[in-house]
């Protein structure tokens, strides 16, 4: 007998703590200190999630950037989260 799984990876939103599906969340890593887009991930590091309602509050993602030591400049990367939120 084979079955088809309808099972679909959830992750938490680092902002909001709620769990989603995968796809449904924006995908963020830290490089060099700053926080980068998932197409320019580097191998070995680490990745944590944004759900769309946290993208959209800046309180949100600046207290959220501010739980995550590694990252330098907080300024420039929640520039860098607005502009990959808007553009992909």
């Amino acid at each position: 007998m084979s079955s088809t799984s309808c099972y679909e990876p959830t992750r938490m939103c680092v902002a909001c703590r709620s769990r989603k599906i995968q796809r449904t969340l924006l995908r963020l890593y830290i490089k060099d200190g700053l926080v980068v887009g998932s197409l320019e991930r580097m191998s070995g590091g680490r990745s944590f999630y944004l759900c769309g309602e946290c993208v959209a509050c800046e309180k949100k993602i600046t207290k959220a950037l501010s739980r995550f030591s590694t990252i330098e400049d907080k300024p420039k990367s929640l520039q860098i989260i607005r502009e990959i939120a808007k553009y992909g």
